[in-house]
């Protein structure tokens, strides 16, 4: 009976180190996520990717991204928004700040960065990020081209 309560302490042990351990180090999942809502209707099951420039960042909104060699996956439209995770551009790592940030938003026929052929595009000029998220409408933004 004694071994059995040593190992049940033991794997108690092992557990909560784990634990700790995946609590203290964010996963790659983690990370904002731009929020666009009002996109007009003839868009739905279309994709979006964007670009974001602000103070010594660079953004880029995609479903994946892969920073080394520019590649990755645009988000899809559904019933007018779109949720799409925020990356920084050099390395490839989910944006977590607050910064303020001019948008070029791309609405795309597929999801592919590479292959999709941008049918739309739309360009926010101050957008507030905290805790690297933001949702804006896609009526308040500034340009729109089609």
């Amino acid at each position: 009976m004694t071994g059995k309560k040593g190992l049940i302490g033991l794997l108690v042990l092992v557990m909560v180190f784990a634990m700790m351990n995946i609590a203290c180090f964010p996963t790659a999942s983690s990370g904002g996520t731009l929020t666009i809502t009002d996109i007009p209707a003839r868009f739905n099951g279309k994709y979006v990717a964007f670009e974001g420039y602000g103070r010594n960042i660079y953004l880029i909104g995609a479903q994946t991204f892969n920073a080394e060699d520019f590649t990755g996956m645009a988000a899809r439209i559904s019933n007018g928004r779109v949720s799409i995770p925020v990356w920084t551009e050099e390395e490839g790592d989910r944006f977590n700040g607050n910064q303020t940030v001019a948008l070029d938003v791309y609405i795309l026929d597929s999801a592919s960065l590479e292959e999709g052929e941008e049918i739309a595009g739309a360009e926010f000029v101050s957008v507030v990020f905290s805790n690297g998220s933001a949702t804006v409408s896609f009526h308040d933004n500034d340009d729109f081209w089609e």
